[in-house]
């Protein structure tokens, strides 16, 4: 059945919509950004009667994880002189991995980009930028991409029938999808500790912090920051955040190297603008949008 931008599909009662500003319209409405139930597979905490995180949550909790992770990336993210500072270091750490080539073929770009947004990612969310902290991150996230692709046949049987994952753990490579998540997801433990053995109330040092705090103003049992939970939700955000600002930042950037290194008019244009504002004397900053 067809209505206008809207398509009826007789397939588990889907709804497609292929009308851009009717989609914008729908996502800004809480009951239509449901998750499918399959993702309590890839809960990054498994068990209990809930889901963590933001990636593969709905309803209340979500709402209420969304906004805050939100909240503290306008506040103490990309508002804030010294997240800018941070970014431009790490910026310059990647022009400094390329000159150093001294005109060689440049290799392994996204994987320096990935290394540069782990950094800052890391950075942001726990205050600690180290170089072997961010490669070894994306080490695991390397091997957890690589074990998702291999389980590709198996997982997309898991997405329609979940309940192999408890009848069949192991033949369904539910076992494994487990095992890799774990080995992620010990990767925020350690931070997660050390900030909350080292905790101060009179100040937030980062987004580990504020969450934290968070948590402990938090007294409704049935809010996501509360006890338990709260931890559990910190854990599984921070690995959202990672998986999210990571991957998909460098892999834009990569392309966009790409596509100036093979349109140099466009490039062109592009050091035009930025010599026309800056002279080519300071790097650019958020303060020259407004130029």
């Amino acid at each position: 059945m067809v209505n206008g931008q809207t398509n009826t599909v007789q397939f588990v009662g889907s709804v497609i919509i292929s009308d851009f500003k009717m989609l914008k319209e729908i996502y800004s409405l809480p009951a239509a950004t449901g998750r499918m139930h399959f993702s309590r597979l890839l809960d990054i905490v498994p068990g209990g009667d809930r889901s963590h995180g933001i990636a593969f949550n709905e309803g209340p909790d979500w709402e209420e994880l969304r906004h805050f992770t939100a909240r503290q990336i306008r506040q103490e993210g990309l508002a804030r002189d010294k997240t800018e500072d941070m970014i431009m270091q790490e910026v310059m750490h990647f022009i400094d991995s390329l000159v150093s080539n001294g005109g060689a073929p440049v290799t392994n770009v996204k994987g320096r980009l990935l290394l540069m947004t782990a950094c800052i990612v890391s950075g942001f969310t726990s205050g600690s930028r180290r170089r072997e902290v961010g490669l070894g991150i994306i080490e695991i996230m390397q091997y957890v991409q690589k074990t998702f692709t291999e389980l590709h046949t198996n997982f997309r049987v898991l997405f329609f029938l979940p309940i192999l994952a408890k009848l069949f753990p192991v033949l369904s490579g539910y076992t494994i999808i487990r095992e890799v998540l774990g080995r992620f997801t010990a990767c925020f433990k350690i931070p997660i500790d050390d900030h909350l053995n080292s905790y101060s109330p009179d100040f937030d040092r980062d987004f580990t912090d504020a969450f934290i705090t968070q948590m402990r103003n938090t007294t409704d049992k049935q809010s996501p920051f509360y006890g338990k939970v709260g931890e559990d939700n910190l854990l599984a955000t921070l690995a959202d955040i990672y998986f999210g600002g990571t991957d998909t930042t460098s892999t834009t950037l990569t392309w966009l190297i790409l596509y100036v290194s093979k349109m140099p008019e466009i490039q062109k244009k592009l050091q035009d603008e930025i010599e026309s504002i800056t002279g080519n004397v300071t790097p650019i900053g958020t303060m020259d949008r407004a130029r």
